[in-house]
């Protein structure tokens, strides 16, 4: 889709498509620290009133990295979609909230990166050890390593509870395993063996965690290099129609949901045009580009927000509270639910029309083939 210049911010960065043309394919890997170990039956509750209870079901699972790379190909970061050859498609927080199992209705992730002895009145790691029981080993200091934990330390922590521990004890047991999810699945980083701790605050009070919102064999390369081209094929050629817009409304997928899953304030937050803030990150909400994937008409969507300032705010240096710094931005997470921040849904058929084409750049010759391939 055309969009204003000042907002386009793939101008002037790299972008994986620059290398397609290049003699050696680009294949994608995803970052992940795979583990297999299911959560003891004395963590459950308490993993559970933290709000974890139906995300413990990550584990192992294979990634197709060369579908994964096609996508990838096809990604706009000014918008946060998908283009394909008919419009855009997206991942939206009601994704996130089937495959990941994690309520999306509620206070976002805030406070600071580190420093505790200013905003806690207490020292870093002291903190550390009174959340998890013990205080891990040190790692090197003046780093970003600094200021995390190993997950194997996690790993052996969560496979030595002792016999007739209490609740308080469980609990820290279970913020371990809580981080072994965070670090190891749902938000990694380059390290693959590594969780900060500043994700350790937002799990003191369990009850408060409920509440927020916590927002991811060998083959030959001839054999990498042929799946991902077919999958570019695939995705060039799928038609309008075969895409599916709607996968969560089949009854049987229905039966299989928790009750929050229907809540009203659940599928309100889904349907927020809101930014999407964690720490100083903030990246926003686009769901009115993709009205489709809510059973709605596809209206010409607006320009995209542009938080460009604000993706350059990072954490080096003095640490601060970032819900002080980004105001603007978790107030208008706070206020998702009033009607001029909700989509208006229109259940009418899906279809293409030729407005929406056109303003693509597509010319009435292009309009007409998506036609062809719709009907």
């Amino acid at each position: 889709m055309a969009c204003a210049s000042d907002i386009n911010r793939l101008n002037k960065k790299w972008h994986i498509v620059g290398a397609l043309d290049f003699e050696r394919y680009r294949l994608l890997l995803p970052r992940r620290s795979s583990h297999t170990m299911s959560p003891p039956e004395v963590l459950l509750p308490f993993l559970k009133e933290a709000g974890f209870g139906d995300a413990i079901q990550l584990k192992d699972f294979i990634f197709d990295n060369t579908l994964i790379s096609a996508f990838v190909e096809r990604w706009r970061p000014e918008t946060h979609t998908f283009h394909l050859s008919w419009g855009e498609c997206t991942i939206t927080l009601q994704d996130v909230a089937y495959h990941l199992g994690l309520c999306t209705d509620g206070e976002p992730v805030v406070e600071c990166m580190r420093d505790f002895q200013t905003w806690h009145q207490c020292s870093t790691w002291q903190w550390v050890e009174d959340l998890l029981g013990a205080r891990p080993p040190m790692q090197s200091q003046g780093r970003k390593e600094g200021f995390a934990i190993k997950l194997a330390w996690l790993r052996e922590r969560v496979q030595n509870i002792p016999a007739g521990a209490g609740d308080d004890t469980l609990r820290q047991y279970a913020r371990c395993y809580i981080l072994m999810l965070i670090g190891g699945y749902l938000m990694t980083d380059k390290s693959n063996n590594l969780v900060h701790i500043r994700w350790l605050p937002l799990l003191a009070d369990f009850d408060r965690c409920r509440q927020m919102l916590v927002g991811l064999g060998q083959q030959s390369r001839d054999h990498h290099e042929g799946r991902l081209l077919r999958w570019r094929h695939r995705l060039d050629t799928v038609c309008f129609d075969q895409f599916r817009w709607t996968p969560y409304d089949r009854p049987e997928l229905q039966a299989l949901c928790p009750d929050w899953l229907r809540s009203g304030h659940e599928i309100h937050t889904w349907r927020a045009v809101v930014p999407l803030v964690c720490f100083n990150f903030v990246e926003f909400h686009h769901v009115d580009r993709v009205k489709r994937q809510f059973g709605s008409d596809q209206q010409i969507p607006e320009d995209p927000v542009n938080v460009d300032k604000y993706l350059s705010t990072t954490a080096r240096g003095d640490d601060v509270w970032w819900p002080e710094v980004l105001r603007e931005w978790y107030d208008r997470w706070r206020a998702r639910h009033q009607p001029c921040h909700m989509i208006t849904i229109t259940p009418e058929p899906n279809r293409l029309t030729q407005e929406y084409i056109l303003i693509g750049g597509l010319n009435d010759v292009a309009f007409d083939s998506c036609l062809l391939m719709t009907s």
